[in-house]
């Protein structure tokens, strides 16, 4: 009764007072037989669906637009010399850098050399907690997530967050539901980790037992992970706890140290998102071997890396990630990704050079 009642709304206004631009729909379908193909056909006809997306809506557009404001405001940036006074150099040097890509195919996995090395001379699952507090102090998430927000029962503070993480499919339910689908991805995700591995100059054989070492790790890590239905729920979400509570639930993983590592020796308490993860994750320490453990941890660093490293890695993630899993039939610019992860780098610098020249004084009260 709603939708009967909305569309005759819809036909008794005029073209001019619409909110709504019929060129959008496609009357020609029938609401009640195929409703989505009525309400977007004209908006697909008229933006087909370009190759580097897997959507593309209003919004595309806007990001679209803004992108290239973006970059000819960095490009400008690019100009500038060493010394020269604001942010502007800073954020030129970034992208010019991200833009070599003479040099970045010339360095091939050399950026990761001082974290493989810290795995590498691991003797412990304490040592590898380090390199975790040492990827997450530089914005890597590796293994778990941590970061701040306004804590959800008292907004005017902010409190720190451990989340689950630690895995290389986008969705838990690739890993527990036993479909057809979901077997192909885990088989092509462990078909994708291995030639990784051999890029990386791991032979055959061992990368195909180490991409099934890292998909067991994952799948238990998944195995005591929310599934993204459940974290709609803000409850299951939210469990506010003593740091020492956190240290009495997980005694294997030293906290103190990965804490001091943020310079946050002396915090109290945090929201620790999902408890049963945690859990896991402290008798996964234990129970798997330090061997694996490694494999484990070079395969994130390598994978988290690998859009930012040499053509050959960073095309091979886009045929999994943009290709298989998302259905893009292309990969974006360079120069797109490059000013996303600069957006990432230095989000608030950029804003601050983009208001100044896109936003004029006259839009802002009091100028």
């Amino acid at each position: 009764m709603l939708l009967f009642s909305a569309l005759i709304l819809i036909n008794s206004c005029s073209t001019k007072d619409m909110a709504i631009d019929k060129s959008n729909f496609d009357e020609s379908a029938l609401p009640g037989d195929d409703f989505y193909q009525y309400s977007n056909g004209g908006w697909m006809k008229l933006h087909p669906l370009p190759g580097e997306f897997s959507r593309y809506g209003s919004f595309d557009i806007l990001a679209e637009e803004n992108q290239a404001n973006l970059l000819r405001l960095i490009e400008e940036a690019s100009e500038m010399q060493e010394g020269e006074e604001g942010i502007g150099y800073k954020a030129g040097l970034f992208f010019r850098t991200g833009m070599d890509t003479v040099k970045i195919d010339a360095q091939g996995t050399e950026p990761l050399a001082d974290i493989f090395e810290l795995i590498k001379l691991a003797d412990n699952f304490d040592d590898l907690f380090k390199v975790v507090a040492h990827e997450h102090e530089r914005g890597n998430s590796l293994l778990f997530h941590t970061f701040g927000m306004p804590d959800s029962k008292n907004s005017e503070m902010v409190i720190a967050n451990i989340y689950q993480g630690g895995l290389g499919l986008t969705d838990v339910d690739y890993y527990r539901n036993q479909d057809n689908r979901s077997k192909s991805i885990r088989e092509k995700y462990a078909e994708y980790i291995a030639t990784m591995l051999k890029m990386t100059g791991v032979a055959e054989e061992k990368a195909k037992q180490d991409a099934e070492t890292i998909l067991s790790i994952e799948t238990s890590l998944a195995a005591a992970s929310l599934t993204r239905l459940e974290r709609r729920d803000p409850y299951k979400t939210y469990h506010k706890v003593k740091v020492s509570e956190l240290m009495a639930l997980t005694p294997e993983l030293n906290w103190e140290n990965y804490f001091e590592s943020f310079g946050l020796a002396g915090l109290e308490e945090l929201n620790l998102g999902m408890p049963d993860f945690f859990v896991e994750l402290n008798r996964l320490s234990q129970s798997i071997s330090m061997d694996e453990w490694k494999v484990y941890f070079g395969w994130h660093t390598l994978n988290r890396a690998a859009p930012y490293l040499s053509s050959e890695y960073s095309e091979m993630h886009f045929s999994f990630y943009g290709a298989y899993l998302s259905g893009k039939q292309v990969n974006q610019p360079r120069w797109k990704r490059v000013l996303q992860a600069e957006d990432q780098a230095l989000g608030e610098a950029i804003g601050q050079m983009y208001v100044s020249k896109y936003f004029p004084n006259k839009y802002f009260l009091g100028a």
